[in-house]
């Protein structure tokens, strides 16, 4: 998967992210949603969240924040499996790990 757009409404959905796939660029534009995304161990990436009433946790662990609303995974500018992922939500759940 090189490109991945995700629309969704009132509902609940979970995305496990590939592991080897180069680059990855992942759109998520969620309503009323709780939004799961599975980063693999061994890819990196770099979140961007535009939300409203939407709670938005990231693992610090993996994805420090570089910014307000931006987390980056160490490495992310050389890695060779990195993803891209931009968040525009309104309200509900946004969990990445």
């Amino acid at each position: 998967v090189s490109d991945l757009l995700i629309k969704t409404g009132a509902s609940s959905t979970r995305v496990y992210l590939p592991a080897n796939a180069g680059f990855t660029h992942v759109k998520v534009e969620a309503g009323a949603a709780s939004v799961e995304l599975r980063v693999p161990e061994g890819a990196a990436a770099h979140i961007h969240t535009d939300t409203g009433l939407a709670g938005v946790k990231v693992d610090p662990s993996r994805f420090p924040s570089i910014a307000s609303n931006e987390y980056e995974s160490s490495g992310y500018p050389t890695a060779l499996n990195k993803i891209e992922i931009q968040i525009e939500a309104g309200v509900g759940s946004i969990d990445i790990r």
